[in-house]
């Protein structure tokens, strides 16, 4: 797999579980649904509002048989040249499971400490510039996030309290590789609710229904 960009941007580092001979080329054992790989985008160059940012993503496949298959997959995304207009139309989930990989494949060859130290400076730069350039006027202790980020400091917290970045030997080897190889492949939605799981009230079930579901046995019955 390959993934090419227009002007203005560069792939520049990739997250997932798959082996890389070179820069460029992304070799996957196999692909399914449950599958996913991160890239990172540097922006290098200009970019036009009207043009906007083009992505375009090659995959061969070959079958046991030979057969060779090519996918492509091409993307336009909006720029925006107003860093509110950024701000306002982030992605929180996308942020986090950027981070969660990230920070992840960074254990591998860095301590941990290091590697927390690095997604939380990460995120205070995200803050400083918001606050200096969108900010409205406040006090020094109180920064008023805008509405699709108010969750990313929760978020992240689960990110740095997670198995696989907790120091010292309560969590095992096997339970730091099991999650990080988990997390490595999974797409926004998943880690979203890995790190900050769904409350659902059972008391208030949508469910009206005056049978009871197969399976179910009557206790007094037992």
């Amino acid at each position: 797999m390959s993934v090419h960009t227009s002007t203005g941007i560069c792939s520049v580092d990739f997250f997932g579980g798959f082996y890389m001979s070179n820069t460029t080329d992304v070799e996957l054992a196999g692909l399914d649904g449950d599958k996913t790989v991160t890239v990172e985008f540097k922006h290098d160059d200009r970019l036009n509002e009207e043009s906007g940012a083009l992505l375009h993503c090659a995959l061969l496949y070959t079958s046991c048989a030979g057969k060779h298959w090519l996918w492509i997959h091409n993307l336009a995304l909006n720029c925006c040249t107003q860093l509110a207009d950024l701000y306002r139309n982030c992605e929180t989930n996308t942020l986090i499971n950027y981070m969660a990989k990230f920070a992840y494949q960074g254990v591998l060859n860095s301590p941990i400490k290091t590697v927390c130290d690095t997604i939380i400076t990460q995120y205070a730069q995200i803050l400083a510039c918001y606050r200096k350039n969108c900010a409205s006027p406040s006090s020094t202790g109180q920064l008023i996030l805008p509405e699709c980020m108010k969750l990313l400091p929760i978020y992240l917290n689960c990110v740095l309290k997670s198995d696989v970045l907790q120091p010292g030997a309560e969590v095992t080897t096997d339970s730091h590789a099991y999650v990080r190889q988990l997390v490595t492949s999974m797409d926004v939605p998943e880690t979203n609710v890995f790190f900050y799981p769904w409350l659902l009230p059972l008391t208030k079930s949508p469910i009206e229904s005056t049978t009871e579901p197969s399976g179910v046995q009557d206790l007094k019955s037992i």
